[in-house]
């Protein structure tokens, strides 16, 4: 049985204290559309409000300095660890995730270590200084943008609110953060969590509303000097348009992709299956580097149609598709449902497309009475130019293409847009290094794949897939502005 948590928090967060709106939007269960809650949604004035607070809150912030700052972070990290079974139980009713999905060893490590990286590795912001003419001192520092405004996702609302937050205030910035109007309730849990962590008023301020409004509002205000966004392509374009119509402040862009993944006919087939079903299993497929686009050797495609279709159905030992109607239950394990109506429609609405070049090999309808289930897809050899191989779907659907050389292989693959992720199967040493490099992406697994990502490297993408990088020492020196010092201390 599905049990509700006592008390669900859906106020606005601004300079420590909660705040009510006149405005609110409606939350539903999305493994069964039942109601969930109404949210507060901040309107123009909560933004400047929330804002203001920020603005006002960050010169004593930003002098405390790397250890001033340390203590409050690192608190906010522990807490985040005594509350995980709250978070998840919230974030399996607000998206259908399962409960053990959300408190894997991968949260622990992307949210609450990631702060506690940010709160030490602070320290090593640094400029650099040269002494290359007589009676002058050249120096360069870095400093905090002053207010960041942030953005995030939904389908990674607890990972990206500690990447924003985290970088921003260890540098010695403010921050007003933005969740997605479809998975709020997560962040307004942590923002709880940021008042008992020690955090002083208006260093955190935490608003939820729809983007056209609520994240208009933040992206145009004339105060935030640097703005995070993690979403889609479309709207990274119109919010990068938005800043350069206001005050130029800094835009940072993580974004779509369609990531593509090249097997080889020398790869480990059972290994490959496994790792690019896993890919497409993980968040059922709502993931900006999801591999929906696998290219198979033909050599290997019988073999590795056979692993794959396997992994990736989800059939279980009744020969049925269990799926994940309880989210809080900790031992259920099954398909979850995609986060809402008009999700659903759109992956339907792809499949249906699909169906015009031939029947899926699997998959292809909808799953159970209630809740948005769509049951694994995978469509063979579709045109290179249809929009299942072209734009991104955010669902369950996978397309399997062959091909016969290395060189057709870069050719498919590099053939988007999108350049976030991308990965290669094989096991030649040179090859793997030939077409690593070859690939058009931010991020490339060698005998891997999404949503494995490389420890302390950056985490961004290449063309429309966003600018900037976050993540670690990457993360932090985004969250920086430079400046010049020419310092002359001798006699003319």
């Amino acid at each position: 049985m599905v049990k509700l948590p006592e008390y669900i928090e859906t106020r606005l967060f601004i300079n420590n204290e909660w705040v009510t709106s006149t405005d609110t939007f409606d939350l539903y269960r999305p493994f069964d559309g039942a109601p969930l809650a109404r949210v507060h949604a901040a309107t123009h004035a909560h933004v400047s409000s929330a804002v203001a607070a920020a603005k006002a809150a960050q010169p004593a912030w930003e002098r405390l300095g790397v250890y001033g700052r340390k203590g409050a972070i690192l608190r906010f990290a522990a807490l985040i660890r005594e509350h995980t079974d709250e978070l998840a139980l919230l974030e399996g009713l607000n998206t259908g995730r399962s409960h053990r999905e959300a408190t894997d060893k991968a949260m622990d490590y992307t949210v609450s270590g990631m702060l506690e990286y940010f709160a030490e590795a602070a320290l090593d912001i640094r400029g650099e200084t040269r002494m290359c003419e007589e009676g002058k001192l050249l120096m360069e520092i870095k400093q905090p943008f002053g207010v960041v405004g942030a953005i995030c996702p939904w389908n990674a609302a607890i990972p990206m609110f500690a990447w924003k937050v985290g970088a921003a205030v260890a540098a010695g910035n403010t921050i007003v953060i933005k969740s997605s109007e479809k998975t709020p309730l997560t962040s307004l849990l942590l923002a709880d969590l940021i008042a008992k962590a020690g955090f002083p008023p208006g260093v955190i301020n935490v608003l939820s509303g729809p983007g056209p409004t609520t994240g208009a509002a933040l992206a145009a205000h004339p105060d935030v000097r640097k703005l995070s966004f993690t979403g889609s392509t479309a709207t990274g374009r119109h919010l990068q348009k938005v800043a350069a119509d206001t005050n130029m402040k800094k835009v940072q862009l993580e974004l779509g992709g369609k990531s593509a993944c090249i097997i080889f006919n020398d790869a480990n087939l059972p290994m490959a299956a496994a790792r690019t079903a896993f890919s497409m299993n993980f968040l059922v497929g709502q993931s900006c580097f999801a591999n929906t686009r696998i290219f198979v050797e033909k050599g290997a495609v019988d073999e590795f149609m056979r692993h794959f279709k396997a992994a990736f159905s989800k059939v279980g030992p009744n020969g049925e598709i269990q799926l994940l109607t309880d989210p809080t239950d900790k031992e259920l394990m099954g398909l979850s449902p995609l986060i809402d109506e008009i999700q659903f429609k759109k992956v339907m609405g792809y499949i249906e497309e699909g169906k015009k070049y031939g029947t899926p090999l699997i998959g292809g309808h909808k799953l159970g009475d209630k809740g948005f289930f769509v049951a694994p897809t995978i469509f063979l050899d579709l045109p290179p130019d249809c929009a299942l191989m072209k734009e991104e779907i955010f669902g369950p659907v996978v397309c399997v293409t062959t091909f016969e050389t290395e060189e057709e292989a870069l050719a498919l693959a590099n053939d988007t847009e999108y350049g976030l992720y991308a990965s290669v199967f094989t096991q030649d040493a040179s090859r793997s290094i030939r077409v690593a490099r070859a690939l058009e992406a931010g991020m490339v697994g060698v005998n891997t794949t999404s949503p494995d990502i490389a420890t302390g490297l950056t985490f961004g993408g290449w063309k429309s897939s966003g600018n900037g990088r976050e993540g670690w020492s990457h993360g932090l020196a985004s969250m920086v502005e430079s400046k010049s010092i020419n310092m002359v201390y001798g006699p003319p």
